[in-house]
């Protein structure tokens, strides 16, 4: 939405053009984060710590709660910008008053090998929360706004809320398959608001950014009083053969007493890959029946935690 008049002060805009603005480039992908953080404030970016390429890379590690994190969608074909046009009431005299701004629609693909009905899955759990997105351009620069020229934060721009929407598109003789996905921005967003975090300023491309990959919950079995046998499996398309998580370390996993809230005395203390997927965690025998909850820490990969009676 344009931006109200300021009647307080000046009414006029400087048109002097800088020597060297930054401008936004053809998009390359977006990034989703949720519109309000886990303590109910709007979602940001700290422009002020000194470290915001770090802190936008731990913004999407599973060590961020789900609410605060960023999900950056992989490479997309096909974006399409639009904004309709401005509202405007006709008196019968024949003027024009202006009601409000049209509004911005995004659309784009994900094609081919991005496009499984796995990854179509995983679009279409946004649609359930109020959304917000940055835009990553193919020079890899990170659009957001600034509440004003001094802040010292980047938000999300903020989505229509209930207008995402992502879909299958089949492949046909000369297309390949494809996921659609579009929505709309906030009718009230003033595009003015807009500013960049440059490749510079991250000091990488945002454009290397990606997400994690989705995991099922691992199944807990064989469960004693000093071990347990865990099988951890991805999401796959066959409908027969099962995609296993494997060749991970014992570094990747830990067991929590949540009678105590810390990791089990002793820790683990023996572990085997016993087939792909297949992790055995052994232990020292724990005082009680306490709930133990085995957390797994894979690099790339967003591995629920799981938690089963100690015996």
């Amino acid at each position: 939405m344009s931006q109200e008049c300021d009647c307080a002060g000046t009414a006029y805009g400087n048109m002097g053009a800088d020597n060297c603005p930054v401008i936004g480039k053809v998009p390359h992908n977006i990034i989703v984060m949720n519109r309000y953080a886990a303590d109910g404030t709007l979602n940001r970016i700290d422009l002020t710590s000194g470290t915001v390429g770090a802190d936008i890379q731990a913004m999407i590690l599973t060590t961020t709660v789900a609410q605060n994190r960023l999900f950056p969608f992989p490479f997309a074909e096909n974006f399409v910008i639009t904004k309709s046009e401005t509202v405007y009431e006709t008196a019968t005299s024949g003027n024009k008053y202006k009601i409000k701004d049209g509004i911005r629609s995004f659309s784009f693909e994900l094609n081919d090998k991005l496009s499984s009905t796995r990854m179509l899955e995983q679009a279409n759990k946004f649609g359930c929360t109020a959304l917000s997105y940055f835009v990553v351009d193919i020079e890899g620069k990170i659009e957001g706004y600034k509440e004003s020229a001094a802040g010292t934060e980047l938000f999300p721009i903020p989505m229509s809320q209930s207008t995402y929407n992502a879909i299958l598109m089949y492949a046909t003789d000369t297309t390949v398959q494809k996921i659609a996905i579009d929505f709309d921005q906030s009718q009230y967003f003033n595009d003015g608001s807009i500013y960049y975090l440059t490749a510079t300023d991250l000091g990488y491309s945002a454009t290397t950014l990606v997400g994690l990959k989705s995991v099922d919950t691992p199944v807990v079995s064989a469960i004693t009083t000093t071990s347990a046998t865990f099988t951890i499996t991805r999401p796959g398309g066959s409908a027969l053969e099962t995609t296993f998580l494997k060749q991970l370390l014992v570094g990747n996993f830990s067991i929590i007493d949540l009678s105590t809230g810390v990791a089990i005395p002793g820790g683990i203390t023996g572990f085997s890959e016993t087939s792909q997927g297949v992790y055995v965690l052994s232990y020292t025998a724990i005082v009680g029946t306490p709930i133990l909850r085995m957390v797994t820490t894979a690099t790339g990969y967003d591995v629920p935690s799981v938690e089963y009676l100690d015996v």
